[in-house]
């Protein structure tokens, strides 16, 4: 299984609305093949900072999400980040 962390950093001023896109990306990586589960945060100190944690049970599972005509489909309207999240791509040890 992998874990990857996302920060995003919304614009001033689209913060609900990076937070709407995100959920809405959330619900549709629910139903993928190779999802596992999913976390979002909002900074208490920076409500323009959004990260998430989403877990997957290959990494050939989320590039297929990525590539996928689903994750395609979500529309992304431009303004909203301040720059291009990168994911950080982590191997998740059984406790």
């Amino acid at each position: 299984m992998i874990g990857i962390i996302v920060h995003h950093s919304a614009r001033e001023g689209a913060e609900a609305d990076g937070t709407k896109l995100i959920q809405t990306t959330g619900r549709a990586m629910k139903s993928f093949p190779g999802f596992k589960s999913r976390c979002v945060m909002v900074s208490r100190s920076d409500k323009s900072q959004i990260s998430t944690v989403t877990f997957w049970e290959s990494y050939e599972d989320y590039v297929r999400w990525t590539q996928s005509d689903v994750n395609r489909g979500i529309v992304r309207p431009p303004g909203i980040w301040t720059s291009k999240p990168e994911p950080t791509f982590f191997d998740v040890i059984p406790d």
